[in-house]
């Protein structure tokens, strides 16, 4: 950069000095010149008729004038070039054209700064490794992998039902009139029999198939009934006995004549009676005990009519409020709206203690989801979606809902098809050393080195403890805004100390520009925040007292697994007194601290290595025993 400012100066000297010598000999040189010309060239053509020549004008032409006119020839010109249309229009050009805008992402000259400054500024520092570093401006599509996160939440509804009790018959003849058949009936005793006889019954014998002494012959009908609702009419038609009868239903005597003589002589035909009033539910039984002497018989004729009993079967009609389906919800609380009753089904009454009531139902609404603002600035970006995973499953194990899910997209960027590498040793030796002789290899300058370092290590253990917290290198988080160039960049590496370009920036981004100048900043990543129109990058870090500080925690934090937390939330803690004491320091790579370190060992005072190892294990010991009093004072 130096060596282009002094070019520039040295160009814009030379330009000053050729305009003065112009301003004075331009009219002679110019003379001369064309004299010598024609000195030479004159005689070319002399023989030759000048109106074949074409665009020949003849020797009386305006710019005749300019023959032999000397010094007078640049104010001639001058005057001409105020009416020159040619003049005119590069003299307006140079003050009415637009100016040239530099596009920052396209520009060759900055399109690469920032990209080439971050990554070679650490080889400047520690002359070790590599980078690769893009050149030139044409690029290839390069895809990332990202993700972020969507959250399901489901909200509790309450809503009412009307639950209404429907009663119907699964017989389609409910409520018709049948007689009843022989066959609902059982008979016993001696000599009976039963058959149907159109509507009615036959039990017994016709003829006089019983004979005796004043016997008594006893038999016996039952039958059984679902209901008294079910019996329309049930009487005897009419009976027959020879000699004496006693007919009872249920216990109870129907018919009966007083005794008088066992034989009668004569067989008795009787008209019927009604026998309904006498049944029950259930189990009925008719007796007819028939006494005889000499021969005898007793038959009835019983007509029995029943109605069909409708076969209930009950069926609930639900009316739920915004037509929801209680199927899929938790009854909550029910009461009945319309109480005990007797309804008429199909001829057959149905007594049912509630036939109506009103239910309160509760379910889980569907499934809201919620996306991580990340998720639409990866849209924006234009990246495509790939898959989603469900990471935290409905505990209730409903497959069709995620409380959580990772959403995978793949995002395109734009990467230099070109790159070339570049290594620290390629730059310069360190300190300016690139003798054979210095680039020998000496063990006792790497002891001198690590027992420097490991000096500097004990020093700041002490000067940074927080005795209340008992903790160590506690850093502060910090950030900067990003911008396309680099010479109005509030995330530059570097010169910050001659305060070149950041009269823009903030105090906590020059407090930031100067920790990572100083190798004290462990960069953490960056973010993005806007719209695509007025979209702003940032960086985040993490700032520690020292660079040995900074070091130690990101070597520290790999061997406790520990991260650095999110790029907006940065964890900048340092390690506790416990932390520390598991840290294999052994396993540290210092060689970043190395030059630093030596450059505070004088040169003509160096200590031999013996004594900066013995120093160091006192100053260690001391600390630590330091350390374990606070610990006890502290607990």
């Amino acid at each position: 950069m130096r060596a282009i400012k002094i070019l520039l100066v040295f160009i814009m000297g030379n330009i000053l000095l050729m305009k003065n010598v112009m301003s004075d000999n331009i009219t002679n040189i110019g003379k001369e010149y064309a004299d010598s010309l024609n000195s030479k060239y004159g005689g070319i053509g002399a023989d030759t008729d000048p109106n074949t020549v074409p665009g020949y004008k003849g020797t009386d032409v305006p710019e005749s004038k300019y023959y032999e006119s000397r010094a007078n020839f640049e104010n001639l010109a001058k005057d001409d070039a105020q009416n020159n249309e040619t003049n005119i229009y590069v003299r307006d050009a140079s003050t009415k054209r637009p100016p040239v805008k530099i596009d920052p992402t396209k520009d060759p000259l900055f399109k690469r700064y920032d990209e080439i400054t971050e990554k070679s500024h650490s080889l400047s520092e520690t002359y070790q490794g590599c980078k690769k570093l893009p050149v030139g401006t044409a690029e290839v599509t390069k895809y990332d992998k990202k993700s972020c996160f969507e959250y399901g939440r489901r909200d509790q509804i309450t809503f009412y039902c009307d639950r209404k009790l429907e009663i119907n018959c699964r017989n389609n003849n409910a409520g018709t009139y049948v007689p009843f058949g022989a066959d609902a009936f059982n008979v016993s005793g001696p000599a009976w029999a039963k058959r149907d006889r159109g509507t009615n019954i036959h039990f017994g014998a016709d003829t006089n198939d019983r004979r005796g002494n004043c016997t008594q012959f006893t038999n016996t009908i039952t039958f059984s009934l679902r209901s008294l609702e079910e019996v329309i009419e049930f009487r005897i038609e009419n009976f027959v006995f020879d000699d004496w009868i006693t007919i009872s239903l249920n216990g109870n005597t129907v018919y009966s004549e007083p005794f008088t003589r066992c034989e009668r002589g004569q067989v008795f035909s009787k008209p019927g009676f009604d026998l309904k009033p006498y049944l029950r539910p259930g189990n009925n039984v008719i007796t007819v005990v028939n006494t005889v002497s000499g021969g005898g018989r007793a038959w009835i004729n019983l007509k029995a009519i029943k109605k069909i009993i409708c076969d209930q079967r009950e069926n609930f009609v639900y009316s739920c409020e915004g037509q929801r389906n209680h199927r899929n919800a938790t009854l909550a609380s029910s009461s009945c709206i319309e109480g005990a009753g007797t309804r008429n089904i199909s001829g057959t009454s149905v007594v049912r203690d509630c036939w109506r009531w009103r239910e309160r139902f509760t379910e889980l609404a569907l499934p809201v989801y919620t996306k991580d603002p990340l998720c639409t600035e990866l849209v924006q970006k234009g990246c495509g979606f790939i898959s989603n995973n469900c990471v935290d499953e409905d505990p209730g194990g409903d497959p069709s809902y995620c409380k959580k899910r990772e959403l995978s997209y793949s995002c395109p960027y734009l990467e230099a098809a070109r790159f070339v590498e570049i290594c620290g040793d390629q730059l310069v030796c360190p300190d300016g050393e690139c003798t054979k002789e210095y680039q020998k290899y000496d063990p006792s300058t790497e002891d001198l080195k690590k027992a420097v370092t490991a000096m500097e290590v004990a020093k700041i253990l002490s000067t940074e403890l927080n005795r209340d917290k008992l903790s160590v290198f506690k850093g502060a988080n910090k950030e900067c805004k990003q911008h396309m160039l680099g010479f109005k960049n509030c995330c530059k590496d570097s010169g910050w100390g001659m305060s070149i370009g950041i009269s823009d920036c903030s105090s906590d981004e020059k407090e930031l520009g100067m920790a990572r100048e100083a190798g004290r900043a462990h960069y953490i990543g960056s973010y993005k925040t806007g719209n695509v129109l007025n979209r702003r990058t940032y960086q985040a870090y993490c700032i520690y007292p020292s660079k040995l500080a900074r070091i130690i925690i990101e070597q520290g934090k790999s061997q406790l697994s520990k991260g650095f937390g999110e790029v907006k939330s940065p964890d900048c803690s340092g390690f506790t007194l416990t932390e520390l004491e598991t840290l294999d320091f052994d396993k540290i790579n210092f060689s970043e601290f190395y030059n630093d370190a030596m450059s505070k060992v004088s040169n003509d005072n160096t200590p031999g290595v013996d004594q900066s190892v013995a120093k160091f294990k006192t100053t260690i010991e001391h600390k630590l025993k330091e350390l374990k009093e606070i610990r006890k004072e502290n607990r």
